[in-house]
């Protein structure tokens, strides 16, 4: 209509395809973004100089020169490069509509990502896995296939020389622990042999020394000195080259015992051990003199006390105690008389350690091992895959199939969930968010429905309190945890959310005059228009969106579609008739300055 003269216009609206002038003028060759001076590229002074020449208007347009050195020489094309981050909202419908048609949602995905335009291509992680879509591991990502087949199962020699899963050791008492004679001189050669011809000499070179001692002493193996192979056994396989491991109590093995009661380790006539203790000394062959922690033990007064009530009183109590801390009394070493002089010297208890607590590793077939041999594998399914040796060279690195897994987007075949679902209807993270607040049972519709003001608040509606706070940044929080993933997820939540918004729309869905009340120095009647104008397009984007077999987002979709009804927008759809002031002719001059 010819209304506006001048424009003074900012980036964004400068750079608009269908916004053109006359005339166009450029202030300056920079300009500050949150105190930070940024130049202005050449393709931005290229776009902004083309918006000079109305079409169908001017024949000529006008760039205006200044004194700020910007000409026409400093405006050209740049090179186009897309932006490397993945549309999963996008995708993530396409995979749905893919599975619905028969087809495989990981392909479909790989084939829209290969025909956008880009110089590199778009990795999703799953290239390498579509070639060969049918492993016995069942995985579908690269990741994944590289993670599993880098994590070697580790597996003991069990009583009756098998292999088997390795499990955590637990408490067992030690009478029923059992530890394995050491591997004779043609067994250990035995066992090197097939674990070479299983592959590990090729895998990891000769077999390693250490593990060959580790073998040869009976204990446990760990790190790069455990034996490998590229073929596991089954659970409870036979092992051919052994023959069944002699099995000894493990009270008969001194180092098994290390750790366990308190004082000197003594032999027993039937071959196992027991702790020896101090408990008493006996003076002049009449009287005894008990020991502190006796004394404590059996609440016993005096320090010092005749033989006669040492046997009959003093020992009965010692006998019982002792029995109740799992260490009972097997026998006593009592001093002995010498050349007729009454016997004088130490008493000394053997407690046995028969009931005390020794972590051992119990077999599939109830027996507890003490350290037994261990050796570490790739997993079963590998070792009788023939892609291990591509999935080795795999990348274990975190690409977009497997964060979409760890989000719980996809299943494993690739098939979006219904998370995934609610995650396409909507732009970046803001999915993520309104499923989260979903799938919390606890959180009642009609207050998650003001809180969808939020995703878009940013920082500016917190007012003291934190950014981060809310039903719905609580509900993401416990979902995603505290991850941070460029453009959808910032701390465990969508990147522009921002709690305090929900109270204004809850007051504007009341009282549409009310907004006036919550401008403050900080936020403005424009802030707050903003705000309106966000919440009602995401309201928009719910009532929308297709059905999902869910009463929570079907209520939902509902109470949107109500509220939509209710609420006006604050945009101006009539523009109010120009005053005479405007209409004027207006004659001005354009004036430029450094700065």
């Amino acid at each position: 209509a010819g209304a506006l003269r001048v424009v003074v216009a900012t980036m964004g609206l400068a750079a608009g395809i269908n916004f053109s002038l006359r005339s166009v003028a450029l202030a300056a060759a920079s300009y500050r973004r949150d105190m930070v001076e940024i130049q202005i590229r050449a393709d931005e002074i290229l776009q902004m100089m083309g918006r000079a020449g109305r079409r169908g208007i001017d024949d000529t347009g006008y760039f205006l020169v200044s004194a700020n050195d910007l000409r026409l020489r400093n405006g050209h094309a740049a090179h186009l490069a897309r932006c490397g981050i993945v549309d999963w909202n996008a995708l993530l419908g396409l995979m749905h509509a893919a599975n619905a048609a028969g087809r495989d949602p990981f392909a479909e995905a790989v084939r829209v990502q290969q025909r956008l335009f880009s110089s590199k291509p778009v990795i999703l992680g799953v290239e390498e896995s579509l070639k060969n879509p049918d492993p016995p591991c069942g995985l579908k990502t690269d990741a994944e296939r590289a993670r599993h087949v880098a994590k070697m199962v580790r597996q003991i020699l069990n009583s009756r020389g098998e292999w088997e899963p390795w499990a955590m050791p637990r408490e067992v008492p030690a009478a029923e622990v059992k530890a394995m004679t050491p591997l004779s001189e043609g067994e250990l050669a035995l066992l090197k042999l097939e674990i070479k011809s299983r592959g590990a000499a090729s895998a990891d070179g000769p077999f390693p020394r250490s593990a060959e001692l580790q073998l040869r002493e009976n204990t446990p193996t760990r790190g790069a000195g455990a034996p490998r192979s590229d073929e596991a056994d089954a659970p409870a396989t036979p092992h051919s080259a052994l023959r069944t491991p002699h099995l000894l109590p493990a009270l008969a093995v001194p180092e098994a015992l290390e750790k366990l009661g308190h004082g000197t380790l003594v032999k027993l006539p039937d071959g196992t051990h027991a702790r020896s203790v101090a408990v008493a000394d006996i003076l002049n062959g009449q009287h005894v003199l008990l020991a502190k922690w006796v004394r404590k033990l059996t609440n016993w007064n005096a320090r010092e006390t005749s033989l006669e009530a040492w046997r009959e009183s003093v020992v009965p109590i010692l006998e019982r105690e002792l029995a109740a801390q799992k260490t009972p009394v097997v026998g006593y070493e009592y001093p002995q008389p010498s050349g007729g002089d009454p016997a004088v010297g130490t008493v000394r208890v053997q407690l046995s350690l028969a009931r005390l607590p020794l972590k051992a590793a119990v077999d599939s077939h109830g027996v507890a091992l003490w350290q037994p041999v261990t050796r570490e594998v790739v997993p079963a399914d590998c070792a009788r895959c023939p892609l291990t040796s591509v999935c080795r060279t795999l990348s274990t690195a975190t690409g977009v199939a497997t964060l979409w897994r760890r989000l719980g987007l996809v299943d494993a075949a690739g098939v979006p969930t219904r998370r995934g679902r609610v995650m396409s209807f909507f732009q970046q993270g803001d999915g993520l968010g309104i499923a989260a607040a979903l799938e919390d049972e606890k959180f009642p519709i009609n207050e998650f429905i003001y809180e969808l003001a939020n995703l878009h608040a940013g920082h500016r509606f917190a007012s003291e309190d934190t950014r981060w706070s809310g039903r719905t940044a609580i509900a993401c929080q416990r979902t995603y945890g505290a991850q941070t993933i460029p453009g959808y997820l910032e701390n465990g939540l969508p990147p522009e959310y921002g709690a305090g918004g929900e109270e204004i729309a809850q007051s504007v869905h009341r009282d549409p005059f009310s907004k006036h009340a919550w401008a403050t120095d900080f936020i403005g009647a424009g802030d707050i228009d903003r705000l309106i104008i966000e919440w009602r397009s995401m309201l928009r984007q719910v009532s929308h969106s297709p059905p999902l077999e869910w009463p929570r987002w079907t209520a939902l979709q509902k109470m949107a579609k109500a509220i939509l009804e209710q609420t006006e927008s604050p945009t101006m759809l009539d523009l109010p008739a120009l005053s005479q002031s405007q209409t004027k002719r207006v004659e001005h001059r354009l004036s430029f300055r450094r700065h």
